[in-house]
């Protein structure tokens, strides 16, 4: 993690046993925080460590060592407003589990979760006979997988600790990978509560513009979907990319116990992507005080088979997509 702290080259910093100018790999005998390799181990490191001393542990996007504090390297913090930026760190809970949203609520990077992609460009993936740049094999991974950088450009990502984000790649006529392939996509996690809460599901996305319905993503839990977000028609040129159509946040009541929850996307069929995304946030507060809500109207997009679990399938419309002559 890389603070955004700045010090004055100007003025003499020499004594100022608050940063680390001039004290790199020094311990705090001499300090109120510390600058060396193993401050992180007694969370007594001082707030510009990783600017002026950059050791190993700040490049990992770890809240590990610096609760309460805001950074940028990574693209994630470990102070209690980092909820409201949407910038936690995917073990911010785990890491500093007295904050009062951690107290409150489930760390769902933290959850055991499951993952299918089928349809993506991206390599190497080991396989003895399909080239690394290969054509949409199916993939499963898990979370402990994307901690250890794996796979290669996966579909599913944490950004922060109750954030999930769908990447799509890039199809021949607008995007970068050249991708002719429907994507379809799917996530599992098992949440086990020992009392009530409430789960509430937003969405954010970028998709096409150019015909509505094709990009969805819904949430399901114990098997019933109840919401779910798409494209939405607003352009004419078949490349224009946009806000995805948002459906209305949702709010369920969870009883003590197992609960399963359930992410099923798919692109609808292999055209018009690039830069296209979705996240949902889904965030499971202990409790709770917001109004239930009934859950969403969701299409029907979801087949199983031999695919490893229910994973989108490519809808058949009405009318024939435009392409570019």
């Amino acid at each position: 993690m890389n603070y955004t702290t700045e010090t004055d080259t100007d003025t003499d910093t020499e004594g100022d046993v608050g940063s680390c100018a001039g004290r790199c790999h020094v311990g705090a005998s001499d300090a109120s925080c510390a600058c060396d390799a193993d401050c992180t181990d007694r969370d007594y490191c001082c707030p510009d460590v990783c600017l002026e001393c950059q050791p190993d542990f700040c490049f990992d996007g770890s809240c590990d060592g610096f609760c309460g504090q805001e950074g940028d390297f990574g693209g994630c913090s470990c102070d209690e407003l980092c909820v409201l930026r949407g910038d936690c760190c995917s073990n911010y809970c785990g890491s500093c589990p007295d904050h009062q949203f951690c107290a409150d609520n489930v760390n769902l990077a933290s959850v055991d979760w499951s993952f299918t992609d089928l349809g993506y460009f991206a390599g190497p993936h080991g396989h003895p006979t399909i080239p690394d740049r290969h054509n949409g094999t199916l993939r499963f991974y898990t979370s402990d997988d994307l901690a250890n950088g794996e796979p290669v450009n996966p579909a599913w990502s944490f950004v922060n600790a109750n954030t999930v984000r769908w990447d799509i790649e890039g199809d021949n006529e607008c995007g970068e990978y050249g991708n002719d392939n429907t994507q379809r996509v799917y996530a599992q996690a098992v949440i086990t509560l020992t009392e009530a809460a409430q789960l509430q599901v937003v969405y954010d996305g970028f998709g096409e513009l150019v015909d509505s319905g094709f990009e969805v993503l819904q949430t399901h839990l114990n098997g019933e979907c109840i919401s779910q977000s798409e494209t939405v028609e607003a352009s004419e040129d078949i490349c224009d990319m946009g806000p995805i159509a948002v459906a209305e946040p949702v709010v369920v009541f969870l009883a003590p116990g197992v609960h399963t929850l359930e992410l099923h996307g798919t692109t609808g069929d292999e055209l018009y992507h690039q830069n296209a995304f979705y996240e949902v946030a889904l965030i499971i507060e202990i409790g709770g005080s917001l109004p239930v809500t009934s859950p969403g109207i969701c299409s029907n997009i979801n087949g199983g088979g031999d695919d490893g679990g229910p994973i989108g399938v490519a809808k058949t419309n009405a009318f024939t997509r435009r392409s570019r002559l």
